[in-house]
């Protein structure tokens, strides 16, 4: 008996992954909008001047953002349709062999037999997936998305000029025009109150079946091709099973319009019908018509007795399309005519795509009964006959086109190639790479002239060995950190409008690196009689300081101490001077524990520690913290390797931020970001015993350490240091 095999099963799922595909294009657009929202909303517009049209081109920072957006924009919709492509595709063999499974049963069928009718045809998943269609393949037709959303984009910001929004109050005006895109399409007035309709407005025109949202654009695109991936997999196994006899097309139970899918629900077609929808968000499905049981049964047991089944007929065979479909084709035939652009059902199935030009396989089918007649001439030898016959017979321009065709087949070929490289790549998917842009471009280029396939091929190995350089390059710059770190530091990096390096080490980021505007009050100098309180180091008046000019940068340590530690990750930034002015974030950041909110864990949520005073009373027997307490603090607090912000009160008066670090080797060191402390500084003697010598011996309950080497910047924070 055979096993049992329901479709409803199969189906259902690639529902729910058609559904899931489309989730994660709202996602993505979800990240897009916020993303251009927050870039665009500070200060960007004049409420008096609301009559100005909007444009990228005026806001070159704008501009290069929302460049850099479109391309991450549309990387990830073309992973997300190539992924759900692959997941289609798998779906239906999975489904396909569980049916010749099902018909197996326990039969010992030759295994040649078997393995071919269950060969994947990932071949045809690769052609599927870098198909052209309309002249254009996938990333054309996603860069035209991409293009549409900043079209878009601009329009919504003009509606959004002057009105001081906020990025979160702009970002939901944005998805509210993707979802509903006429409303970007309104008149708006200008200053003497009539209405008008911008410019940019009234010449967008996405074309013919398209939607003016390139959001919807994406979920349709996105699920057509999921679907044909799914259908057309199902078609390229069927037509090796010699037991599917045709195909029947059903509606499904969501289909709330009659429409053409209601005219050819159960109607039965040739099994070299290709189906993927009747229209775009087709829901109508296909189902293999198979050979009666007892004819299976018949035809199975030749296999296995080795009988030459080559000219087995079964009955019931569809042969001829279903006079309903005909008359729909003749009652249409006009609207088709006039059409400029076919359905997939009529590009699919009939030769070249017209109607007129007859079904694609009438008239070639083999007859099965005749045998080729064995060539006088080897098989290589005709081919090349036939070529030169055929090269012979061509004009020059149709020379000219054969050329034209090879190239482009050639660039996408090694398109995809570098496509797969850049797939690859640990840390810097999505990301802008100049050096390798630049390289792809020359690889291009090289094509384009028709180099030879040496030189091509050299251009892509140096593309290649590229790739790999920016692998270990980057394997430098972020192996070190976590997923959650990383993004974090992208969000600095577009922040700031730098790149981060390879991390540095400690003296790298030390001796006074973080506060390089900073002028010492005071100088070493062996002849003065005053003495450094805590050291032996004689000091005098530095001739060089003012007090007006340099004593920002001497009361910015809140500011130094964070300064450092991105300094350690890679960040080449210093920290900016304190105005002691309300409004001036490093002035907030020196009052109390507010220094605390320049960091969060991994989660975003706010980071604590342990405090001076709360290890003061975890001793009863101790009255008073000394200079050992404190070191024995350090030594507990501390232990882990890694960088520690510490937060302190000093015995003689104020307060301080500064740098603890515990070395692999065990050994824990002071660094003063705000000043040099550094081997060669004058100030060495300030070191861990120095700083808990001088600590307050009553500390109060906002100080302590925090390990900032393992945590997130806050971003709101990111403008106290400068670049």
């Amino acid at each position: 008996m055979p096993k049992k095999f329901t479709i409803a099963t199969y189906d259902k799922k690639h529902k729910e992954n058609l559904a899931k595909r489309a989730k994660k294009v709202q996602q993505l657009y979800d990240a897009a909008v916020k993303r251009i929202a927050q870039a665009a909303a500070p200060s960007l517009f004049d409420a008096d001047n609301q009559e100005k049209e909007f444009h990228f081109e005026d806001f070159p920072a704008l501009k290069k953002e929302m460049e850099e957006l479109m391309q991450d924009l549309g990387a990830s919709l073309q992973t997300n349709i190539e992924d759900g492509d692959q997941e289609s595709w798998t779906l239906s063999n999975t489904k396909n062999d569980a049916m010749v499974d099902s018909i197996i049963g326990t039969k010992q069928l030759p295994a040649k037999t078997v393995k071919a009718w269950k060969h994947p045809h990932l071949e045809a998943l690769g052609a599927f997936i870098s198909r052209k269609e309309e002249g254009m393949n996938l990333s054309k037709r996603v860069w035209n998305l991409t293009q549409q959303f900043k079209n878009e984009m601009e329009l919504a910001l003009e509606l959004g000029m002057g009105e001081g929004k906020s990025a979160a109050e702009l970002s939901r005006d944005i998805r509210k025009y993707l979802q509903y895109p006429d409303k970007l399409f309104r008149r708006v007035r200008d200053k003497s109150g009539a209405l008008r309709l911008s410019k940019a407005a009234a010449a967008f025109h996405p074309g013919r079946g398209v939607y003016r949202s390139s959001y919807k654009n994406a979920l349709r695109m996105t699920a057509t091709e999921n679907n044909i991936a799914y259908r057309t997999a199902d078609h390229n196994r069927w037509q090796a099973l010699p037991f599917v006899l045709g195909i029947e097309i059903h509606i499904s139970n969501n289909h709330p319009t009659d429409d053409i899918c209601d005219i050819f629900d159960g109607k039965r077609f040739p099994k070299d019908f290709k189906f993927t929808g009747w229209h775009p968000w087709c829901r109508c499905y296909a189902v293999s018509v198979l050979a009666s049981q007892e004819e299976m049964d018949a035809y199975t047991t030749a296999l296995m007795n080795g009988e030459d089944v080559s000219h087995w007929k079964f009955s019931g065979q569809v042969e001829k399309m279903p006079k309903e479909f005909t008359k729909w084709m003749k009652d249409n035939q006009q609207r088709i005519a006039n059409a400029t652009s076919m359905p997939y059902f009529i590009k699919d199935n009939y030769k070249d795509g017209d109607p007129t030009k007859g079904l694609r396989w009438e008239g070639k089918k083999p007859d099965q009964a005749k045998k080729p007649a064995k060539p006088t001439k080897s098989k290589h030898e005709i081919i090349m006959e036939n070529a030169a016959k055929r090269h012979a017979a061509r004009t020059s321009e149709q020379i000219d086109d054969i050329k034209d065709a090879w190239r482009d087949r050639r660039l996408d070929a090694y398109d995809d190639r570098c496509d797969q490289l850049m797939k690859t790549l640990t840390y810097s998917q999505g990301q802008t790479l100049p050096a390798l842009a630049k390289r792809q471009i020359a690889l291009r280029n090289a094509i384009g002239k028709n180099a030879s396939v040496k030189e091509v091929e050299a251009l892509f190995a140096k593309f290649e060995k590229g790739v790999k350089a920016q692998n270990e390059w980057d394997t430098q710059v972020w192996g070190s950190f976590t997923k959650e770190q990383i993004a974090n530091m992208r969000d600095i990096e577009k922040s700031l409008g730098i790149k981060k390096g390879r991390p540095m080490t400690y003296e790298e980021a030390d001796r006074q690196s973080a506060n390089p505007l900073h002028v010492n009050e005071y100088i070493v100098d062996k002849k003065s009689r005053f003495v450094l309180r805590g050291t032996n180091i004689h000091v005098s008046k530095n001739p060089l300081y003012d007090k007006a000019k340099h004593k920002p940068y001497g009361i910015n340590c809140q500011t130094c101490a964070p300064a450092y530690a991105l300094r350690e990750w890679g960040f080449n930034v210093y920290a900016k001077g304190n105005t002691e002015k309300w409004g001036d974030l490093s002035y907030y950041l020196s009052k109390g524990d507010n220094w605390l909110e320049t960091w969060t864990n991994k989660d975003g949520s706010p980071v604590s520690i342990t405090s001076f005073k709360d290890y003061l009373k975890a001793h009863p027997s101790w009255k008073h913290m000394t200079q050992q307490r404190y070191l024995q603090y350090f030594d507990e607090v501390c232990k882990e390797e890694g960088t520690y912000e510490i937060g302190l009160a000093w015995e003689s008066g104020g307060g301080h931020c500064t740098i603890v670090k515990r070395f692999s080797d065990g050994s824990i060191k002071y660094i003063e970001p705000q000043t040099d402390n550094s081997n060669g500084s004058g100030f060495e003697e300030k070191d861990i015993k120095y700083l808990c010598e001088m600590m307050k011996k009553d500390p109060i309950l906002k100080d302590g350490a925090i390990k900032v080497s393992d945590k997130l910047l806050n971003i709101k924070y990111v403008s106290i240091f400068l670049k």
